[in-house]
């Protein structure tokens, strides 16, 4: 991993070991500061300091399918969502701490995340909701089956309702568009002629 300020200069670089798959920071909310956290081809979760100096590692049985970030509204600090093959989300804290568990009992391909909630798509084409409701640990707030096997996703308000809704982008070329309340009913489709790899809005 190399580090650069904005004029171009290495800042510093960090060795890890395996190819790095997935990077993201989090906010470490008791010393007022980001930090890194990377997963790697060998199925390590390494932590480290904004510096690049590593702080600790978690070895993973099962392949890490997604390395996600979530601050919960009112439960700060940040989140690490980590999603497993095996099928297990789990909310890491400060280092790897692990904060909470939650086994979605199918096989995940990809995970999102959208406001105070996370989605987990399935292969076995399900969609699933889970909320923090006030509490340190989430809640399943809802599944919605044959979605297709999702490859892209948006949350926000895409009809001007102020209510967030979310589209749906498959590998075989569909957009779905529904209300994020877990109501299945489509308020509007569109056919693409390949996969869908991204989502986004334009205001």
């Amino acid at each position: 991993i190399h580090a650069y300020s904005i004029s171009g200069e290495l800042l510093w670089q960090a060795n890890l070991t395996g190819r790095i798959d997935q990077l993201v920071w989090y906010y470490i909310s008791q010393n007022n500061r980001l930090e890194l956290a990377a997963t790697s081809q060998s199925n390590l979760i390494h932590f480290m300091s904004n510096k690049g100096s590593l702080k600790n590692q978690l070895a993973y049985l099962q392949d890490i399918v997604s390395l996600q970030t979530i601050t919960p509204e009112g439960l700060p600090p940040s989140q690490l969502i980590v999603t497993g093959q095996d099928g297990i989300v789990r909310g890491l804290g400060p280092e790897g701490r692990l904060l909470w568990e939650y086994n979605s009992q199918s096989t995940p391909i990809n995970t999102f995340i959208g406001g105070n909630a996370i989605f987990i798509a399935t292969e076995e084409e399900q969609l699933i909701c889970l909320g923090f409701i006030g509490d340190p640990s989430p809640a399943e707030l809802w599944r919605l089956n044959d979605m297709g096997r999702i490859s892209a996703f948006y949350w926000g308000d895409l009809n001007g309702d102020v209510v967030p809704d979310i589209a749906v982008g498959t590998r075989d070329g569909v957009v779905s568009l529904y209300a994020a309340d877990g109501n299945q009913e489509i308020w509007d489709r569109l056919e693409m002629a390949g996969e869908i790899f991204h989502l986004t809005a334009i205001q």
